[in-house]
């Protein structure tokens, strides 16, 4: 006899149409003859996600009321306030941790509504971070603009994308980057285990540096 074969797992989709606002306030702390730049920074992500991206099969059974949206962060412990997402028109509540540490170590991640008579969603994420000397994205969005203002006056762009804009002077700095499936990580859909985001370098990254007049 042959019996059909049965494999339970993830499929994460891309989002589409990604906007992420940063609004970063940047001081310098010493202590001894150490000193850092420590930020704030006030995020906002927006996006939308399609289930016309995941593949269609007979062979594929979607469990949709097991879906949820994960965002990954290098150290959840800098989360400075309530994380704020909503999913359409629906306040979800965030929960600490990664579902799918194959792909994403840490971060958090809750639970969403999605059936299948619904194609189109839309989510919006705020929050409160708090760094030192580096802000780095690693993105999946298929395409992505994102904006950061600060009050620093010394950044340093690195990352595999530079700003499109830029804007620096001593009062600070303004710069929007954009992003395609050509130049970040984006797949319209992937399988845990297929992509690791802990080992993949930063699509963005900005410094925020000490000079001689800092």
């Amino acid at each position: 006899l042959n019996y059909p074969a049965i494999s339970i797992g993830f499929v994460f989709v891309s989002s589409k149409d990604l906007k992420i606002d940063n609004n970063v306030k940047a001081e310098k702390r010493q202590k001894g003859i150490f000193s850092s730049i420590v930020y704030t920074n006030q995020i906002r992500l927006q996006g939308e996600y399609s289930l016309g991206e995941i593949p269609k099969d007979k062979n594929i059974v979607y469990e949709y009321n097991k879906a949820y949206v994960q965002l990954g962060l290098t150290d959840p412990s800098s989360i400075a306030s309530q994380v704020e997402l909503k999913w359409n028109d629906s306040t979800a509540v965030v929960n600490p941790g990664s579902r799918c540490v194959t792909t994403i170590e840490r971060g958090f991640n809750t639970n969403v509504i999605v059936t299948e008579s619904i194609q189109t969603y839309k989510v919006v994420i705020k929050f409160e971070l708090r760094g030192s000397n580096f802000l780095s994205y690693n993105l999946t969005s298929k395409n992505a603009e994102i904006s950061m203002q600060s009050n620093w006056p010394s950044p340093e762009f690195l990352g595999k994308n530079l700003p499109k804009t830029r804007e620096i002077n001593k009062e600070g700095f303004k710069a929007n980057w954009v992003t395609n499936e050509f130049n970040n990580n984006a797949q319209s859909y992937w399988t845990d285990g297929s992509i690791n985001l802990a080992f993949s370098e930063p699509i963005i990254n900005v410094g925020l540096i000490e000079t001689a007049d800092d």
